[in-house]
């Protein structure tokens, strides 16, 4: 996927600042971590196998990008994380 680059970059430089996510929808342990190890992943991915996070927060389109405040409010909305950068500062 071509977005894994632009989101291990953006997790790299802020570490500690904000907690990135990736979240993987109905798929098996077993395919996401080596979909994960086969693209590079650095960040944590979580397992959503019912579905319920992807209903939660109204996914449409993978990937989707979504940016929720310590109060839990969605900041953002998307599918690219550059375009989150310019909308949301952390």
């Amino acid at each position: 996927m071509k977005e894994v680059p632009d989101v291990n970059a953006f997790y790299a430089r802020n570490k500690g600042k904000v907690n990135v996510l990736g979240v993987d929808i109905q798929e098996s342990k077993a395919k996401v971590t080596a979909f994960a190890e086969k693209q590079g992943i650095t960040y944590p991915v979580a397992l959503d196998t019912d579905g319920k996070v992807a209903g939660l927060y109204q996914i449409r389109g993978i990937p989707s990008i979504i940016a929720i405040g310590e109060d839990g409010a969605v900041l953002f909305r998307g599918h690219g994380i550059k375009e989150m950068e310019k909308k949301v500062s952390f």
